[in-house]
C-alpha cells in the first residue's frame, strides 16, 4: 500500500511540473479556450505522462529491468490470461495484489479524462479500444527494454480504463446541467 501512495505522490509532483510547463500555452490560448476546458487537456497530458513514466520511462531512465540474461536483456512474455490468479508469486500475495490494484487504478484517470477532453472518445468502445491500445503499446515497449510483458497487465489496464469511463458517464449524468462540467467537457466554452 505504501508503494501505491508513493506512486500517487510522484503523480501529483509530475502533474505540478506539467502544469508549470503548460503555463505558456495557457497564456496563448486563454482568450480562445476557457481555463476549465484547458484543464481537461492538461489533465489528459499529465495522466499519459504519469502512466508512461510509471511503466516505461522510469525503467529506461534508471536502467531497471525485471532480470537480465547473458546478453543483459530479459525479454519475458506472458500470454496466458489470469495467470496471476493461479500461480505462486515469488513477490508474495500482498505484493501481487498491490501490483494488480496499481495496474487497474493507474488507468482509471485515463478512462475518465479521455472522453472529457476529447469528444471523439465519448463512446464506450472508442474509449475502451484507446485504453487497450495504450496498454498494448506499453506492454510492447516493455518487452523490448528488458522488462516483462504480460497479458494480465494489459487486461488490468484496460479494465481500469473502462472503470474510468463508467465514472465519466456517472459524472456526466450527475453534473450534466452544471456549467463547470459543460466547460470541462467542451459542451460550453
Amino acid at each position: 500500500m505504501g508503494e501505491i501512495l508513493g506512486d500517487v505522490l510522484i503523480g501529483f509532483i509530475l502533474m505540478a511540473a506539467v502544469a508549470v510547463l503548460y503555463l505558456p500555452v495557457y497564456f496563448v490560448l486563454r482568450k480562445k479556450v476557457c481555463f476549465v476546458r484547458q484543464m481537461s487537456f492538461l489533465l489528459l497530458a499529465g495522466c499519459c505522462l504519469i502512466i508512461l513514466l510509471a511503466t516505461v520511462l522510469i525503467s529506461v531512465i534508471l536502467g531497471l529491468t525485471d532480470g537480465q540474461d547473458v546478453l543483459g536483456v530479459r525479454m519475458d512474455i506472458n500470454l496466458i490470461p489470469f495467470r496471476w490468479i493461479t500461480e505462486e508469486w515469488a513477490m508474495g500475495r500482498e505484493k501481487m495484489l498491490s501490483q494488480v490494484a496499481a495496474n487497474v487504478v493507474m488507468f482509471i484517470p485515463f478512462g475518465f479524462i479521455l472522453p472529457a477532453a476529447l469528444p471523439k472518445f465519448r463512446g464506450f468502445l472508442r474509449t475502451m479500444f484507446c485504453a487497450a491500445g495504450f496498454s498494448f503499446l506499453i506492454e510492447f515497449v516493455q518487452y523490448f527494454i528488458g522488462r516483462s510483458s504480460d497479458i494480465d497487465d494489459f487486461l488490468q489496464n484496460t479494465a481500469g480504463g473502462v472503470i474510468g469511463y463508467l465514472i465519466f458517464l456517472l459524472f456526466s449524468k450527475l453534473f450534466q446541467r452544471r456549467k463547470v462540467w459543460k466547460k470541462f467537457t467542451g459542451r460550453l466554452s
